[in-house]
C-alpha cells in the first residue's frame, strides 16, 4: 500500500482490509483487561487479602465505567458502514457479560 492509502485507513476514508474482521481497538483493550483481571484473580484465590481484594474491586468498576463510557461515545465514533457499529456494539455486549460474570471473592 501507498502511504496515502495507508493515511486514508487510519482516518476511515479507505477501507484496506474490507474482509477482515477485527475488533475494534477500543475491544481489544478492553478484553485485555479483563483477561488481566481474571488472570490476577486466578493467582491470588488462595492469598487473596483485603489488599488485594480492594485493588480487585477497583479495577473491576474502572471497567465497568470504561464501558458505560464506550456505550457512551459509539453513536457518535465514525465507523465505515452500520455493520461495523453493530459488530462493536455486540462485542461491547459479550465483554459486558465476560465482566459480570468475573466473582470476587467474598
Amino acid at each position: 500500500y501507498t502511504l496515502d492509502e495507508m493515511v486514508k485507513h487510519i482516518y476511515n476514508k479507505l477501507d484496506l482490509l474490507p474482509q477482515s474482521e477485527r475488533s475494534h481497538m477500543f475491544i481489544n483493550e478492553l478484553d485485555l483487561y479483563i483477561d488481566y483481571l481474571q488472570k490476577y484473580l486466578d493467582n491470588h484465590k488462595n492469598a487473596m487479602d483485603a489488599r488485594k481484594l480492594k485493588y480487585s474491586e477497583s479495577f473491576k468498576k474502572q471497567l465497568q465505567n470504561g464501558i458505560e463510557y464506550y456505550e457512551q461515545i459509539l453513536p457518535v465514533m465514525s465507523f465505515p458502514d452500520q455493520a461495523k457499529r453493530t459488530k462493536m456494539l455486540n462485542e461491547l455486549n459479550a465483554a459486558t457479560f465476560r465482566l459480570e460474570s468475573i466473582q470476587l471473592p467474598n
